[in-house]
């Protein structure tokens, strides 16, 4: 994992990573940068009053730079700290999953989608613990470059091909094994021309063995 994000220029927009960080918040949670008290996730982080209190007694104090703005008649007071700390969540420039307390590992999970979407090398600044089965199995289908910077079991990936979501034209050749290429031969035979050399007579010869081995079944069972 990289930190400092303000030190990497990012290619998807005109400044450094870190400038895509926050620009993958502001995409994720419009409404609290919106302020205008709609945001589900502020509102779900009002469990959290004693941590956001925290967080605006610093503000209040000077000693993080987010203004927090005055609650609206009726509203509870966590939910626009809630919007100032999302706010001070985007101007990390590196990514931490534990801040004042608060585990924020669902909220960077949801940001990490968006962000590699815009810019698959975003992947190299998030932790680890972010990239799970289900976060990688909604993810790689649309930005399958994040697998050029991140590691992925086979059993992933295969389970991904042999469910179809991913064109095996976007699976840069490294990442593929036999048991990932004869998966692609079964779903199109005209897959080979994406397999690898070193890997295409073995998942070739594979392949002619599973349809002699249909086809002999076939014909026993025609003949009952």
């Amino acid at each position: 994992m990289l930190t400092d994000m303000h030190h990497y220029n990012s290619e998807a927009c005109q400044g450094t990573m870190a400038d895509l960080y926050a620009l993958a918040f502001r995409i994720t949670f419009r409404d609290a940068f919106a302020s205008n008290g709609k945001c589900v996730t502020c509102n779900s982080l009002k469990r959290h009053e004693k941590q956001l209190k925290r967080f605006k007694l610093d503000c209040d104090m000077g000693l993080v730079h987010v203004s927090i703005r005055t609650p609206s008649p009726g509203e509870h007071w966590a939910v626009s700290a809630a919007e100032g700390f999302l706010e001070y969540l985007s101007r990390k420039t590196t990514v931490s999953l534990l801040e004042y307390g608060i585990d924020v590992t669902p909220i960077i999970s949801h940001v990490a989608r968006i962000a590699v979407d815009l810019e698959s090398s975003m992947a190299c600044f998030v932790p680890e613990v972010v990239f799970s089965e289900e976060w990688l199995l909604s993810v790689i289908p649309c930005s399958p470059g994040v697998l050029d910077y991140i590691k992925v079991d086979e059993e992933i990936l295969l389970r991904m091909v042999e469910e179809g979501p991913v064109d095996p034209c976007l699976i840069g050749q490294q990442h593929f094994t036999k048991n990932i290429a004869l998966a692609y031969l079964r779903r199109d035979v005209e897959n080979i021309a994406f397999i690898p050399n070193h890997l295409m007579l073995e998942a070739c010869q594979d392949m002619c063995r599973e349809l002699w081995a249909e086809n002999a079944e076939l014909k026993k069972r025609m003949a009952a």
